[in-house]
């Protein structure tokens, strides 16, 4: 695990196509996870944009934190934050 790992991962599904890549730089306890990650997908299905329902997330898990994880501040979006659920761009940019 490292930062330069992760950022490969992430320079690697860009490169294919995606158009944006969420991930963690150190690796994250399992429940704390899985409530990022309902945190993060409850505002991104209500419409928000991507960047902004991470922050979100962030802001939630962070109150949440116990022990001194810090696992909300390990997620990053690489790519495009405006992004939102449905979004075409990927097609209409080729």
């Amino acid at each position: 695990y490292g930062l330069a790992q992760n950022v490969g991962m992430a320079s690697r599904f860009l490169l294919a196509g995606v158009d944006a890549y969420l991930g963690a730089l150190w690796p994250i306890h399992a429940e704390s996870a899985a409530s990022f990650a309902s945190e993060f997908l409850h505002h991104l299905c209500k419409g928000t944009g991507l960047g902004e329902a991470v922050r979100q997330a962030r802001c939630t898990a962070r109150a949440e934190e116990q022990g001194g994880e810090l696992a909300w501040a390990s997620y990053v979006v690489y790519g495009d934050p405006l992004l939102r659920l449905g979004d075409a761009q990927a097609g209409e940019r080729m």
